[in-house]
């Protein structure tokens, strides 16, 4: 017997792998042998109902769009299974994140963002709405990230191109397949230009590339210009054209196109406050200096922004808050200024943990790092700009 591959098949990575899969077949049994106990008491209250009220516009059966404590806990487990099985397949295979990885997540984050925000408005038709909704269009942008990063190392010239060019049907079937509207539309017709059109010129850069020396970074960099292109256009065409699609609103679209300068200053002003009393405290104490470097400064910012986004939704435009715990204490303080304080606290404490505490510890293991600083940064980037857009969409 191969020794190695008996410890392989019980590695931690493959049990966790496993009872994954066992969790998902035992509910999805449950859900055909005790519909009422497995589906509706269960999968439907907690966890599908809310996508279907988010998709729907209004509550299913009583189930509102909001997340539950149930759904937050699991999301989080998940969540955290997810890293732990990517931070294995990345180190199997010797790969790093580092400043440049991260800052190339950027446009896949928009894709996400700019889809959900259109999501919302009606711009989808079922069931391709649900593939839009949190968290399904996490699931979306992780997978694709994923795999394009496990690709980067494989694909040269060629084969580069060759892919750019075997996504444009996906989404085709995602920005024109899944139009609500009964007949191809405008909008549709030069998001499917510009797609083409972008592909071209992508092509065109990694042709013109000696690919040996394509880097993880900027391969990452191509397709998520090439994934954020449309749906970017398409937010554009709504802002321009208010109601281009979706259902008709009688009081009309209310956009707030000066929220993009608004909530960005915000988080620049939060982000430049908790970066000048950490620079400050370091002087005295160096150790803390980590927490007022770049990538700590960049993981702030994308956080503020969700506060800012927040605050502004809530306090001026009586929109409401899905999160469990923000939810909880914006009610009790009566305001979601208190995102503010609740973020540089709870990300202070996180970056002090992941930048001081154990940063020796984690100097050994650079991956696991930049993994954990990835997923802190997304966790606040994305629901922040998601916020942005829809308060400039006036959805």
């Amino acid at each position: 017997m191969d020794h190695r591959a008996s410890r392989d098949r019980l590695s931690p990575a493959r049990k966790l792998l496993y009872g994954l899969v066992a969790a998902g077949a035992v509910v999805l049994v449950a859900c055909l042998l005790f519909p009422s106990l497995g589906w509706d008491r269960f999968v439907h209250r907690y966890f599908w109902g809310s996508t279907e009220a988010d998709a729907l516009g209004h509550p299913v059966n009583g189930v509102t769009e909001d997340y539950n404590l149930i759904s937050t806990v699991v999301y989080g487990i998940l969540l955290a299974a997810a890293v732990y099985l990517i931070y294995t397949g990345f180190k199997k295979r010797k790969m790093d994140i580092d400043l440049k990885y991260i800052l190339a997540l950027i446009p896949f984050v928009l894709f996400g963002t700019l889809t959900r925000s259109m999501e919302d408005s009606f711009y989808f038709s079922l069931p391709m709405a649900y593939v839009f909704i949190s968290p399904q269009i996490y699931v979306l942008v992780g997978a694709l990230v994923v795999g394009l990063t496990l690709l980067s190392r494989r694909l040269g010239q060629n084969g580069t191109i060759a892919l750019l060019w075997a996504l444009v049907p996906l989404y085709c079937l995602f920005f024109v397949g899944g139009y609500r509207g009964e007949t191809i539309s405008e909008p549709t017709i030069v998001s499917t230009a510009l797609l083409l059109a972008l592909t071209a010129v992508l092509s065109w850069v990694v042709y013109r590339r000696d690919p040996v020396r394509t880097d993880t970074p900027s391969f990452l960099v191509w397709f998520g210009l090439q994934s954020a292109a449309a749906p970017m256009f398409l937010t554009a065409y709504w802002c321009a054209r208010p109601g281009a699609w979706g259902p008709v609103n009688e009081g009309g679209w209310n956009l707030h196109p000066a929220e993009l300068a608004i909530i960005p200053a915000l988080a620049f002003g939060a982000t430049l406050a908790v970066w000048l009393l950490f620079w400050l405290i370091s002087k005295k104490r160096a150790n803390l200096a980590p927490l007022a470097a770049g990538t700590s400064v960049l993981i702030f910012s994308g956080h503020f922004l969700d506060a800012a986004a927040t605050f502004r939704a809530l306090d001026f435009y009586s929109y409401g808050e899905k999160h469990v715990l923000s939810n909880f204490l914006i009610e009790s303080t009566g305001t979601a200024l208190v995102m503010f304080p609740m973020k540089a606290i709870a990300i202070g404490a996180t970056l002090y943990i992941l930048e001081v505490e154990f940063r020796n510890d984690l100097r050994k293991d650079a991956l696991l790092q930049g993994l954990l600083r990835a997923a802190l940064l997304i966790l606040g980037l994305s629901p922040g700009l998601r916020d942005l857009f829809r308060l400039v969409m006036g959805v």
